[in-house]
């Protein structure tokens, strides 16, 4: 690479080090074509639909944890949100029943409560957005804002 030092005479001692052009990148040198490497909107939105549909199935848990390792869970997490939401106000975020859980010395490995939250909402347990949530949130809490129980799979519970 070269360097070149300009100075500009009409101004004493104005002047900067410039790179010379050298053929890698700079005002549109070697810029891919505006298209390049996207998929078509048709192929978006078929991928986007079958991974909606691979989440939502049943089976398909983010934890590994068996089915009834998953049933166990989702009943300690059932009965923590029992105890938790009379105090809730109508609103309870999944970190609170996180938190209790983890008082109660309850196991749960990552993505345990996305799945059993999950699997809660797919019976008519509880229902609840998740809204914009990190990954980590997911991974470790749920990211569940809860806003509704059936409070008659609490005497269940």
């Amino acid at each position: 690479m070269s360097y070149k030092r300009t100075v500009n005479r009409g101004q004493k001692g104005a002047g900067g080090a410039r790179i010379a052009s050298d053929g890698r990148g700079g005002a549109g040198e070697g810029r891919a074509q505006a298209g390049y490497g996207r998929v078509s909107g048709g192929r978006t939105e078929a991928l986007v639909e079958e991974v909606v549909r691979v989440s939502r199935r049943r089976d398909a848990r983010r934890s590994g944890l068996s089915e009834a390792a998953l049933e166990g869970l989702a009943r300690r997490v059932m009965v923590a949100i029992c105890r938790e939401w009379p105090r809730s106000k109508g609103s309870l975020d999944s970190s609170v029943v996180y938190g209790r859980l983890v008082v109660e010395r309850a196991e749960l490995p990552d993505y345990a409560m996305h799945d059993a939250l999950q699997r809660l909402a797919e019976v008519g347990a509880i229902s609840g957005h998740r809204g914009r949530r990190s990954d980590d949130e997911v991974r470790e809490h749920g990211g569940m804002s809860i806003g509704g129980v059936d409070t008659g799979f609490c005497d269940e519970a």
